[in-house]
């Protein structure tokens, strides 16, 4: 039945009580909708930041199911508890990395402080060299991993991978301030390298080191060497 304006004001009028409960209704839900996607959006990004980890297949088949199987709005909300296990998994794995940043930067900084070319340096060419090598305070990695909001903006700075390999290369850098001291404070050095191989008898052991002893007497005799 088509109802004239003035009765179709007047029927919603009448119907006010139920609209506005259906309005209220729908506000929650796309409430709702909105907070879910907000988590499964961190949700996605954790998961992208722990794929290199090990033993977590079966929570990324979790996180994968939702997706395929639509289960966005299921209720008791299924992305809470695998936010809180991969933010705990990635909150362990950055926290240990860390650590083995700060080990090897004390192991470095040790073999520093015992190399008479560094210790001859001043201040100012220590945070030149440290610096030129990203070795220098300001240039280690800031992890934050309270929350998981501090975990994810700790990723994206600080991806696993990539903060593995800057680990994986301090030795490394340390190395070559080792190296540039030593060329700032002898200036003619040479830094030579002798030969790798596998040595099965003690007879090849003594031609190894003929080998060696004639390389470092010719660079010796035109300046100071460095064995590398």
């Amino acid at each position: 039945m088509n109802l004239s304006g003035n009765d179709q004001l007047l029927a919603i009028y009448h119907k006010r009580e139920m609209l506005s409960e259906c309005i209220e209704s729908w506000k929650k839900l796309s409430e709702g909708i909105e907070k879910r996607w907000n988590e499964w959006n961190s949700l996605v990004l954790l998961a992208e930041g722990a794929k290199t980890l090990s033993g977590i297949d079966e929570l990324l088949a979790q996180v994968e199911i939702i997706c395929r199987q639509r289960r966005l709005l299921d209720e008791p909300d299924p992305l809470v508890p695998l936010s809180s296990q991969l933010t705990q998994i990635l909150r362990t794995e950055l926290h240990r990395l860390d650590e083995k940043y700060t080990e090897l930067h004390r192991q470095g900084s040790d073999a520093l402080n015992q190399d008479a070319n560094w210790q001859s340096l001043t201040p100012d060419e220590h945070y030149e060299l440290m610096s030129q090598n990203a070795l220098h305070e300001a240039a280690r990695p800031v992890i934050r991993v309270q929350s998981t909001k501090e975990v994810l903006e700790t990723l994206k700075q600080w991806p696993i991978a990539m903060l593995r390999d800057r680990i994986a290369a301090m030795p490394a850098r340390f190395a070559q301030v080792i190296k540039e001291a030593a060329e700032r404070c002898e200036p003619e050095i040479q830094f030579v390298e002798v030969p790798n191989r596998m040595l099965k008898s003690e007879e090849e052991i003594e031609d190894w080191l003929n080998e060696v002893r004639k390389q470092l007497q010719t660079a010796v005799a035109t300046g100071p060497v460095w064995v590398k």
